[in-house]
């Protein structure tokens, strides 16, 4: 059997083609959620942080798969899941 050059040539364009792809889209994505949930893990109490819905507090409490934030304004205290929770402000 003979194969065709073309044929290879098309077919190491679309193996480079999806590796490009691998590496510039879902790499990265994978390492952000690594990142995030070390973050999440790591919520300890004092921390201030930011939830995906936009609320802002400080933590008060912490077990395993949910912390106590203490709301800003009014000291409004409410329990949510960690996974919930998007950022830590750092200059809290």
């Amino acid at each position: 059997m003979v194969i065709n050059c073309q044929y290879l040539i098309n077919l190491a364009f679309y193996l480079g083609v999806i590796g490009i792809v691998f590496f510039l889209v879902y790499y990265p994505k994978k390492i952000e959620q690594k990142n995030l949930k070390q973050m999440q893990d790591n919520l300890k109490i004092g921390d201030s942080i930011i939830t995906y819905s936009g609320l802002c507090g400080l933590i008060e409490q912490v077990e395993q798969n949910y912390v106590v934030v203490k709301l800003k304004p009014d000291d409004v205290r409410i329990q949510i899941e960690k996974w919930a929770v998007i950022e830590v402000e750092v200059n809290a």
